[in-house]
C-alpha cells in the first residue's frame, strides 16, 4: 500500500448551491492508493468509523455537484468525486426532493417534497396541506407560473409535471389574474389534502354521477387499482390509519416493527398486524376494522405468507375490500406460490435489491441472502420506495376517471364483509349463476362430464382446464394471462367446485386455486375414488363450510347442494360462525388460564418405542431453566406424559413455580383409550400430575383450541406419527412457532425443517443433528427458545401500545323508553351481589 495519505473532507451541501457553503462533517484520512482503489460504497463505511458527525441518509455528488444514485456507488471510485480542494460533497438523499414555493413577487412562503415527475395537481395538494394554515375558511386562489412567466391553467395541471414548471429548486405560483375558467370535479375536494375521508368524498360523487356501465379490469386487483380508497366500507369512525402492515409473526415480527417506525419518521400512521387483531372472541369485528379503517395494504411476502390462516385472510380481505396492495418480497421468485393468482400482476417492492446482494456477496457478507437479516439501511429505502409508490397512489385518485366503476367480488363465504361495500357484494350476480369447476388438466374428460351435468341444471359454466391447454402443459404452470382469467371468473362465481384426483392435490397451480378461493367463496369438494383430503387443504376446512361429495353419487347430492347455494330464496344457517365463535371463547378462556412468560405445548407420538430417557430429562432440563414457564400437554401417554413428568420432577428440585397443564376434550366419540386415558361413556380422566383443563367435544376440537391459543409448540418426534405432526401443521396454520426435536436416533431428521415455523435451517439442522451429545443439542435448544421469547416480547410490547388502535369501537345497545328514567332495571345475578358459595 502506498505510504502517503490525505486528509479529505467532507462537506454536506445547502440547498441553493452545489459547492462549499455547506456544513463540514469532518475529516477522512486515506492513503493516496486507496483513493484511487475504493469504491464510493466502501468509502461509506470509511465514513461511517473515522467522521466526527456521520449521517445514514446521505448521497454522494460529482465535483459539479450532481447527485449519484446508490447503485453507482460499486462503480464510482473515490478519486472519480474528489474536488482540486480534496473535498467530498455529499447531500440528503430525500426520495423526494424540496421544492421551495415562491410567489412572483419573488417571496418564498415555503417549501415541499414532492417529486419531479408528479403532476401539478399533486403539488397543488401538498402546498394547500403542508404551506396554508388549514384552519382557514378560504384560502386565496393561486396558480403555477411555468419558466416563460405563462400562467397553467387548472386542466393543463392534469398533465403538466413539477419539472414542467420547476426553475432549478423552486416552483411559482401568482395570486393574481387567476383563471375563470378552472373546472374542477368537486369544489369541496380541489383544495383538500389526500385522506380517506376525502377520497370517500370524492368516490361518492363520482359513483352518484354515473353508475351507467361496469367495466371489468382483469387487473383490478394489482398496483395500478384507480384509487387507494375507493372500497372503503361504510364512513371511517375513529382514528384511521393510512397503513396497515401485515406479516408472519414467526419470520417477520422484527422486519414489520422496524419498517414501521422508518415509515412513522416518513410521517405516515402505521399500525401492525399483531396477536391482538388474531385473538379473543371478536376476531371478525377486529380484522375488519383494522383493514377497512387503512388506506394501504403492505404483506412482507416471507416464505410462508398465505400459508398461514391470518395472512391468508387479511390478504384475501384487503383484496376484497379493494386496498391499495404494496407487497414486500422477500421470495427469490414471485409471485408466492400460495397467493399466484392474487398477486399475478402486482407490483411490489424487493427487501433488497439484486445489485444490493451482489455488492455484499462481493465484499464476503454471509447474510447477504439472509431474510433473517435485514438492514436499516435497506428498510430505510423500502420504506422511502413505498413513499414513493403512496404518492403516485394520489395522484392517480385525484386524475380518476369519472365514467369508470369497478367490477364487483361475489364474496360468498367471507363473513367481514359488510352490505355497503362498493367492491364486494354477498349476492350473487345478476342473471344465471355462475359455477367455476377446478379440475387438474389431466382429468379434461372428467371436467367436461362435470360442465354438461352442471349446465343441464341451468347455471353457467366455466372450467379451469379450458383454453390453451397444451401452453399450460408445455409450461408447466399458468401463465400471467392465465391467472388474470382464473381471477375475474372467481371473482364472478357463486360456488367453487374442485375436482379432487390425486394429480390436482400435487399441483401447486391447483393449489394456487383453492388458496384464492379461501375466505372467499363457498368450495364443494368433489372427491375421486380412494383419495383422501390432504393435510394443507385439511387445515382450510375449519375456516370454510366444505362440503364433500363423492364422484360415485355426485348426480344424487350435488344438485340439492348447489341449490341451496346458488338459490337467491335459500338461507344458509350461521353454524360455521358459530362454532368460529365457540372456539374462540375457548381459545380466550385458555389463554387466559396460562398466563405466563413462557407457554409451550408439548406434542408427540403416543405409542413410540427406544425413547432416550437421557434426551427427555435434557428436555425437562432445558425448560425448567427458564424463569416462570408453563408446560402444556395433550394428555396423552408415551412422549407427552414423559416430557412434562422429567420437567415437574425438574421444577421441584429447583424449587421454581413453574405449572404442568394437560388440556383435553370433555369427551370424544371414537375410542381413545389406547392413546389417552379414556372413560367407557367417551370423557376423558384427569391425569395424575400436573393440573387438567377440559375444554372441546372431541380431540379434534381441542387440537383447534390450543393451536389457536399458545405460540410455541414443541413437536417431539420419536417415531413416524401422523398424527403430532398434523398438530403442529396447525400451528403453523395459526402462525405460531414450531420446534421439531427428534429423541430417537433411528429416525431421518432430514425432514424436521420442512416442519420448523420462526426458527432457521441452521437451527433446526443442529437441534436435530443426533450424532452431537445430548447436552450440545440442548444448549441449541435453550438459545433458538430465548431467541423465540424474545420476539414474542417485542411483539407484546407492540400490542400494548396499539391495544386502544386496534379495538373497533364498542356497541352500545339502545334502552327502552321504558329503562331511560325510574330507578334501574338491572337484573340481580350472583355476579352483582355478594355470595358465599357452600
Amino acid at each position: 500500500m502506498d505510504g502517503k495519505y490525505s486528509l479529505l473532507g467532507v462537506i454536506l451541501k445547502g440547498d441553493n448551491s452545489a459547492k462549499d457553503d455547506g456544513r463540514c462533517l469532518g475529516a477522512i484520512k486515506l492513503f493516496n492508493s486507496q483513493i484511487r482503489e475504493f469504491t464510493l460504497e466502501k468509502f461509506r463505511d470509511v465514513m461511517k468509523k473515522q467522521l466526527i458527525c456521520f449521517v445514514e441518509n446521505l448521497q454522494f455528488c460529482t465535483k459539479e455537484g450532481w447527485g449519484i444514485r446508490s447503485g453507482l456507488e460499486n462503480i464510482l471510485k473515490v478519486g472519480d468525486i474528489l474536488s482540486e480542494e480534496k473535498t467530498i460533497h455529499v447531500q440528503w438523499n430525500q426520495c423526494e426532493p424540496k421544492i421551495a414555493v415562491r410567489t412572483a413577487s419573488g417571496v418564498v412562503i415555503g417549501f415541499v417534497f414532492c417529486g419531479l415527475q408528479s403532476k401539478l395537481r399533486v403539488l397543488r395538494s401538498l402546498i394547500t396541506d403542508q404551506i396554508y394554515d388549514e384552519g382557514r375558511a378560504s384560502m386565496q386562489e393561486f396558480h403555477f407560473v411555468e419558466q416563460n412567466g405563462w400562467p397553467v391553467s387548472a386542466k393543463q395541471e392534469n398533465s403538466l409535471s413539477v419539472l414542467d414548471v420547476c426553475n432549478g429548486s423552486h416552483v411559482t405560483i401568482s395570486t393574481e389574474g387567476v383563471l375563470l375558467t378552472q373546472t374542477r370535479v368537486s369544489p369541496e375536494t380541489d383544495n383538500l389534502p389526500f385522506n380517506a375521508s376525502t377520497a370517500n368524498k370524492y368516490q361518492s360523487t363520482v359513483t352518484t354521477i354515473s353508475r351507467k356501465r361496469h367495466l371489468s379490469f382483469r387487473s383490478s386487483k394489482d398496483l395500478e387499482r384507480i384509487s387507494p380508497a375507493d372500497s372503503s366500507v361504510g364512513d371511517v369512525t375513529g382514528s384511521v390509519k393510512q397503513i396497515l402492515i401485515s406479516y408472519v409473526r414467526a419470520e417477520a415480527a422484527q422486519h414489520a416493527l422496524r419498517l414501521k417506525q422508518e415509515l412513522s419518521a416518513l410521517g405516515f400512521t402505521v399500525y401492525l398486524d399483531v396477536h391482538e387483531i388474531r385473538s379473543g372472541l371478536d376476531w371478525q369485528d377486529s380484522l375488519n376494522y383494522a383493514v377497512s379503517n387503512c388506506e394501504f395494504f403492505v404483506p412482507l411476502v416471507t416464505p410462508k405468507y398465505g400459508e398461514t390462516q391470518w395472512t391468508n385472510r387479511e390478504a384475501s380481505l384487503a383484496d376484497v375490500l379493494g386496498k391499495f396492495i404494496i407487497p414486500v418480497n422477500f421470495l427469490e421468485n414471485w409471485p408466492p406460490k400460495c397467493l399466484a393468482i392474487q398477486f399475478a400482476t402486482t407490483q411490489y417492492i424487493d427487501w433488497k435489491t439484486q445489485t444490493q446482494i451482489n455488492a455484499e456477496l462481493s465484499e464476503g457478507s454471509t447474510t447477504a441472502t439472509d431474510i433473517k437479516v435485514w438492514d436499516q439501511r435497506h428498510i430505510r429505502l423500502v420504506a422511502c420506495k413505498i413513499k414513493e409508490l403512496l404518492n403516485k397512489a394520489r395522484e392517480k385518485a385525484q386524475l380518476k376517471k369519472m365514467s369508470l366503476v369497478k367490477r364487483k367480488t361475489v364474496v360468498k363465504s367471507c363473513t367481514l364483509v359488510e352490505e355497503n361495500n362498493e367492491q364486494a357484494s354477498q349476492c350473487n350476480r345478476d342473471g344465471c349463476p355462475l359455477v367455476v369447476i377446478c379440475v387438474h388438466i389431466n382429468q379434461t374428460e372428467l371436467g367436461v362430464e362435470f360442465a354438461e351435468f352442471i349446465r343441464g341444471m341451468g347455471y353457467e359454466v366455466w372450467c379451469t382446464n379450458t383454453g390453451n391447454s397444451e401452453h399450460r402443459l408445455d409450461c408447466g404452470g399458468w401463465g400471467v394471462e392465465e391467472r388474470e382469467t382464473f381471477q375475474e371468473k372467481a371473482d364472478d362465481a357463486g360456488v367453487i367446485i374442485a375436482v379432487l384426483s390425486p394429480d390436482f392435490i400435487h399441483s401447486r397451480t391447483c393449489q394456487q386455486q383453492l388458496y384464492y378461493c379461501e375466505q372467499r367463496k363457498k368450495v364443494v369438494p368433489l372427491l375421486m375414488e380412494n383419495v383422501q383430503i390432504p393435510s394443507w387443504l385439511e387445515l382450510m376446512l375449519h375456516s370454510n363450510t366444505y362440503t364433500c361429495v363423492d364422484k360415485g353419487d355426485y348426480q344424487d347430492h350435488l344438485p340439492t347442494l348447489l341449490q341451496k347455494l346458488l338459490d337467491p330464496k335459500a338461507r344458509q344457517s350461521p353454524n360455521a360462525e358459530l362454532d368460529e365463535a365457540r372456539i374462540s371463547y375457548a381459545v380466550k378462556q385458555l389463554n387466559k388460564l396460562l398466563r405466563s412468560s413462557l407457554c409451550i405445548y408439548i406434542c408427540g407420538p403416543t405409542v413410540c418405542d427406544n425413547i432416550n430417557t437421557n434426551t427427555i430429562k435434557a428436555l425437562g432440563q432445558v425448560l425448567c431453566k427458564f424463569d416462570d414457564v408453563t408446560v402444556v400437554t395433550g394428555g396423552g401417554y408415551n412422549t407427552e406424559y414423559l416430557v412434562s413428568h422429567a420437567f415437574l420432577q425438574e421444577t421441584q428440585k429447583s424449587l421454581k413455580s413453574h405449572r404442568v397443564w394437560h388440556v383435553l376434550p370433555e369427551r370424544d366419540r371414537k375410542d381413545r383409550t389406547k392413546d389417552y386415558p379414556q372413560n367407557s361413556d367417551g370423557t376423558f380422566q384427569v391425569i395424575s400430575f400436573g393440573q387438567t383443563y377440559f375444554c372441546g367435544n372431541s380431540l379434534e376440537e381441542r387440537d383447534q383450541i390450543v393451536s389457536k391459543a399458545l405460540d410455541i409448540c414443541l413437536l417431539v418426534i420419536g417415531d413416524a406419527d401422523l398424527k403430532s405432526v398434523k398438530l403442529a401443521q396447525k400451528f403453523s396454520w395459526n402462525d405460531h412457532y414450531v420446534i421439531p426435536f427428534v429423541v430417537n436416533k433411528n429416525v431421518d431428521s432430514s425432514f424436521t425443517w420442512q416442519l420448523s415455523q420462526g426458527i432457521s435451517t441452521e437451527d433446526c439442522q443442529a437441534l436435530n443433528d443426533t450424532e452431537k451429545t445430548v447436552e450440545a443439542r440442548a444448549s441449541v435448544l435453550r438459545d433458538v427458545l430465548i431467541r423465540v421469547q424474545d420476539n414474542l416480547e417485542l411483539e407484546h410490547r407492540e400490542e400494548a401500545s396499539q391495544e386502544v388502535e386496534m379495538s373497533p369501537p364498542k356497541k352500545v345497545p339502545r334502552e327502552s323508553p321504558s329503562k331511560c328514567g325510574g330507578t334501574s332495571s338491572k337484573k340481580t345475578t350472583l355476579k352483582t351481589v355478594n355470595t358465599i358459595i357452600l
